[in-house]
């Protein structure tokens, strides 16, 4: 927050849905309610002040999205959509190739009764968050696979605390660090259990 005003940032991450899907019909993946899914981001160190004792929420996006190529991460001047031009999508547009290019809700839509929340204390955590309910609506359909939009709690984000929540950066699938890229992570519990018959 600057003076009366308040500046915004979110994040949208989408995986390859149809891929758990194959490897859930192959039996790779157990069938729904014995598998969990997690979403997992890593924190990006550097020497500035980063934003502590604070809440995001996770959303499953709703509507289709380009991802943008822009590597600014001091001014943020890439653009978004202009016209018949653009860099992906920003907090007004969503897309330049689908029509209509902009979100319904600026910032990005997203389907509502998923919601997720991940409280960050110092501010230097990983993200790490039980997203099955997403995913598994994704998986049948009931929910499109746009991915997941990450963004401050409201509190913090629409300028009610007053507060400034400074930058925090999370590894992108770019990373030269392979452990640290976006990851859905898949857990269940792989036991062989036997019974000694007398």
């Amino acid at each position: 927050i600057s003076g009366s005003e308040t500046q915004k940032a979110r994040i949208l991450v989408q995986f390859p849905i149809e891929q758990i899907s194959g490897s859930r019909a192959n039996g790779t993946i157990p069938a729904s309610g014995s598998v969990n899914f997690y979403l997992k981001m890593y924190n990006v160190q550097y020497p500035e002040t980063v934003p502590a004792n604070y809440y995001v929420t996770i959303d499953p996006a709703s509507g289709s999205w380009d991802e943008g190529y822009g590597l600014d991460l001091e001014n943020y001047s890439d653009k978004g959509q202009s016209g018949s031009v653009g860099y992906g999508a920003n907090w007004k547009y969503r897309s330049t190739t689908d029509y209509p290019y902009v979100w319904t809700l600026e910032g990005g839509d997203l389907s509502v009764g998923y919601q997720k929340t991940f409280h960050f204390d110092t501010g230097l955590e990983d993200l790490e968050v039980d997203v099955t309910n997403i995913v598994e609506a994704q998986i049948s359909g009931v929910i499109p696979n746009d991915g997941f939009l990450v963004r401050l709690q409201t509190p913090y984000e629409n300028g009610t605390n007053q507060t400034t929540y400074y930058t925090k950066r999370f590894s992108a699938r770019s990373s030269e660090y392979f452990y640290k890229v976006p990851a859905l992570e898949v857990r269940w519990e792989a036991v062989i259990k036997y019974r000694d018959w007398e």
